[in-house]
C-alpha cells in the first residue's frame, strides 16, 4: 500500500509540473502575440517577405510601418494587420524606391488609414513607385520626403529618423535608405534598412549613440568592407536578417555570431519581438 501510495504522489507531482510548463508557455505566447492592454510592452514584428523587409511596430494605442515588400506581399500584410485589429497605420516609413521594400505600398495605402508616409529623397522611374506616388495621392495622404533628422513621439518609446546625407557619392538606391533607431526604456532596435559602403560609413557618426539591443543587419545580410566595425560599434544582443531561403551570407552570420549576437532569419517565417522597456523576448 505505501509503495502504490508513493507511485500515486509521484505521479501527481509530475501532471502537475506538465501543467505548469504547459501554462508557462501559454502565458509566453500570448505575451509574444499580443501588445498588453495596459501598453507597458512595445511589439516590434518582421515579417517573412522572402529577400525584402516590412516590419511592423505596434504600442497598444498606435503602429508604424517600415517598408511594404514586394507587390505580392501587400494583401498579405494587410490582412495581417487586420487580424492584430490595426485599420489605421501613425506613419508608413518606405527606406528607399526598391521594389523588395515599396512594392505593397500601393495596396496597404489603398487598404489602411495611412495618416503619413516618411519617404528618402530618391526618386525612381518604376512601376513600383508610380503606382504608390499615384495611390498616395488619390488617398490624400502627407508625404514628407525626409531630409533632416525626424524625431517621433510613440508612446513611452521614441524613434529617431536619420536621412542620407552624402547622396553626391552614391551608386544605388540602397544608400539612400531611410536609418531608424527606436528606443523604448533600456531596449533599442536600429532598422538600417539597404545600407551599402557609403550610408554605413555616415551612419555611425550620423547616429549620437548607435549601440542597439537588436540590429536588423543591412541589405539582408549581404557582407561589405564596413560590415564589421558597423556590427562592433552596434553591438547588438540579437541580429535579425531579412532574407529568403536562396541567399546564405555565412560570412555575416558567422560574424555576428563571434560577436556575441544571436541571430535570426526571416527565411524561418515572421520574427516576434516583445520589450518591456528592460528585455527582449524573441519567438519565431
Amino acid at each position: 500500500m505505501r509503495e502504490r501510495a508513493k507511485k500515486i504522489v509521484i505521479l501527481e507531482i509530475v501532471v502537475l509540473a506538465m501543467l505548469l510548463v504547459l501554462w508557462g508557455i501559454g502565458q509566453y505566447k500570448s505575451d509574444i502575440n499580443t501588445v498588453t492592454k495596459s501598453g507597458s510592452n512595445l511589439s516590434v514584428t518582421f515579417f517573412d517577405v522572402g529577400k525584402g523587409d516590412c516590419i511592423l511596430i505596434e504600442s497598444s494605442e498606435s503602429a508604424i510601418l517600415i517598408d511594404t515588400g514586394y507587390e505580392e506581399n501587400g494583401e498579405e500584410i494587410v490582412e495581417k494587420l487586420k487580424k492584430r485589429g490595426i485599420e489605421s497605420l501613425q506613419y508608413l516609413i518606405l527606406t528607399h524606391p526598391d521594389k523588395d521594400h515599396i512594392g505593397g505600398a500601393d495596396y496597404i495605402i489603398k487598404q489602411l488609414n495611412v495618416l503619413e508616409i516618411i519617404e528618402t529623397d530618391c526618386e525612381v522611374d518604376s512601376n513600383d513607385y508610380k503606382e504608390y506616388k499615384m495611390e498616395a495621392a488619390k488617398q490624400g495622404v502627407t508625404i514628407l520626403t525626409l531630409k533632416e533628422t525626424k524625431e517621433i513621439a510613440f508612446g513611452k518609446a521614441k524613434i529617431f529618423i536619420y536621412p542620407p546625407i552624402h547622396v553626391e557619392d552614391y551608386e544605388g538606391e540602397n544608400d539612400f535608405s531611410l536609418v531608424t533607431k527606436l528606443v523604448y526604456g533600456e531596449t533599442s532596435f536600429l532598422f538600417t534598412g539597404d545600407a551599402q559602403e557609403n550610408r554605413m560609413d555616415e551612419i555611425v557618426t550620423q547616429i549620437p549613440d548607435i549601440e542597439s539591443t537588436l540590429l536588423k543587419v543591412p541589405h539582408h545580410g549581404r557582407w561589405k568592407e564596413n560590415s564589421e566595425k558597423l556590427f562592433r560599434l552596434v553591438s547588438p544582443q540579437y541580429s535579425i536578417i531579412t532574407n529568403d531561403k536562396k541567399k546564405m551570407y555565412k560570412d555575416v552570420k558567422k560574424l555576428l555570431k563571434d560577436l556575441g549576437s544571436t541571430v535570426y532569419e526571416t527565411k524561418s517565417g515572421d520574427i516576434k519581438v516583445i520589450s518591456d522597456g528592460t528585455k527582449l523576448r524573441i519567438s519565431q
